[in-house]
């Protein structure tokens, strides 16, 4: 099932990490359970079993999703021992979902899979989009300093190494680009919506944070459009400079891609309709609402001023220094392998006590 959801909607964000948690993944799983999609609630780890379950983009807290993919076994309008109905005579899990789920969270449309399929692993490519308000940005060298990240590269200077779960490093972006926001012009071009859209083949925990930060640091002019080929340089820089990654709060995971063979999705357009007048009913009632709001005091504080540089402030690390400190210059993080062997000692460890434990008993 491909389903949209609102990050600062859902404030527990998408993975369920334990029993009770409000998360994405916990009300499209209960709402499959209160509609008899699936077998009676079990426990966290046992119920994913039982179901096949799969997700395919996992994002932080306060992240946003428009395409995400979950696979799981549902129950069908055929009987046992029948075939597969069509389409139109088969059960509307979008409309049955969605009448169950909360405000913010919506169920788009399903596709028929091999018992085989993965949504995670099977993925081709995932492309997201990051919004951001221009202000005293320079948006010709950010797009300068994207432009560079296409292509293979190693990003673990672009990233919040997981040691645990990954051994390389290694990624693809097949696309990188920054442009207006179609239908939000401004007439003070510091207030003008931008997006950074990129695609790839598969992302690192905090890929697209970290970039975005770098960006930021481009486009305010503490650091060369360059700077994005010297961090790919791993071996003349295997540590990773310090910096705070941008926030999660503008990031949507956007769409996600399979082969159209292994996966045909069926759109129901009154489940569709529906959603959209769902999301239109937040963003009119309450979202640009508060954005007018939010806008008429910044226009009347900033009344019969000159000064533009407050609005930068709101950009990367901005917020958290007074003073930019090259990132060449900086502190820098342990290795990947330092940090490896520090895991593994530490997990060493917890086997020795395990095993002392068990012999004083």
């Amino acid at each position: 099932m491909c389903f949209a959801y609102l990050g600062f909607v859902v404030p527990e964000g998408l993975v369920q990490q334990a029993d009770g948690d409000s998360t994405v993944e916990e009300l499209l799983l209960s709402g499959a359970c209160r509609t008899c999609l699936i077998e009676e609630k079990k426990p966290f780890g046992d119920l994913r079993t039982s179901v096949g379950y799969s997700l395919c983009g996992r994002t932080d807290k306060g992240v946003s999703g428009l395409g995400n993919v979950v696979t799981l076994i549902v129950r069908s309008n055929a009987k046992v021992g029948e075939e597969l109905p069509e389409f139109d005579q088969e059960l509307k899990y979008g409309h049955v979902l969605n009448r169950v789920l909360p405000p913010g969270v919506r169920v788009l449309s399903w596709a028929l899979v091999d018992d085989d399929f993965n949504a995670r692993f099977d993925c081709q490519y995932r492309s997201y989009k990051y919004f951001f308000v221009g202000g005293n940005l320079d948006i010709a060298a950010m797009q300068k300093a994207a432009s560079y990240l296409v292509g293979p590269h190693d990003f673990r200077n672009f990233c919040t190494m997981d040691v645990a779960n990954v051994t390389h490093f290694d990624r693809e972006i097949l696309e990188a680009s920054i442009q207006p926001v179609e239908g939000f012009t401004s007439a003070d071009a510091r207030f003008q919506l931008f997006e950074f859209n990129i695609r790839g083949t598969a992302f690192l925990y905090h890929q697209i944070r970290c970039t975005m930060s770098i960006l930021f640091m481009v486009g305010q002019h503490h650091e060369d459009p360059l700077i994005v080929k010297t961090l790919f340089d791993v071996k003349s820089l295997p540590r990773k400079p310090q910096y705070h990654i941008a926030s999660g709060l503008p990031l949507v995971l956007h769409n996600v891609g399979y082969c159209s063979e292994r996966v045909k999705w069926q759109y129901d357009i009154d489940t569709r309709n529906k959603a959209i007048k769902h999301f239109m009913e937040l963003w009119v009632g309450q979202f640009s609402l508060q954005a007018a709001v939010t806008h008429c005091i910044i226009k009347q504080l900033q009344h019969d001023t000159s000064d533009e540089a407050d609005l930068a402030v709101a950009h990367g690390e901005s917020e958290h220094q007074s003073k930019h400190i090259k990132l060449l210059s900086r502190k820098t993080e342990e290795t990947y392998e330092e940090r490896r062997a520090s895991m593994e000692k530490r997990v060493q460890r917890r086997e020795e006590r395990k095993q002392e434990e068990g012999t004083d008993n």
